[in-house]
């Protein structure tokens, strides 16, 4: 009977891992979005400003590629801390499963659809 507890313990708790580690993926999708989509405004105000003092298009586009990286890959970052500091309090006896490293393939590669449309979007709306 021990063992059938033991079990559903860990499966419970693997659940309510795997759970977390999706639900923060869908919170820092949406803010990443909406943080792309309301700051288009504002760059294109940056952008007209540091025109008349002589920054170039190229260069300017470098600035939005490192600040979209950024946005983008900071939460992967803070999700992976959040799941070693999740699997650490909890003193689970695992570590990353298959699972678990096919959510991140597949978060990383949505990040990266994501970003490089998010990067189309910002060319297309600052330099028409």
């Amino acid at each position: 009977m021990d063992t059938l507890l033991m079990a559903n313990r860990v499966d419970f708790i693997s659940f309510t891992y795997t759970f977390t580690v999706i639900l923060c993926f869908i919170i820092f999708s949406t803010i990443i979005f909406y943080k792309a989509s309301f700051g288009i405004r504002m760059v294109k105000k940056l952008y007209d400003k540091l025109f008349k003092i002589g920054i170039t298009q190229n260069e300017f586009k470098k600035l939005i590629a490192v600040k979209l990286c950024a946005a983008f890959f900071g939460p992967l970052v803070l999700s992976l801390l959040m799941s070693v500091v999740y699997i650490e309090i909890s003193n689970l006896k695992f570590v990353f499963s298959f699972k678990t490293m096919l959510i991140y393939i597949l978060y990383f590669l949505m990040l990266l659809m994501g970003c490089l449309a998010a990067k189309r979007k910002y060319e297309e709306e600052i330099f028409k």
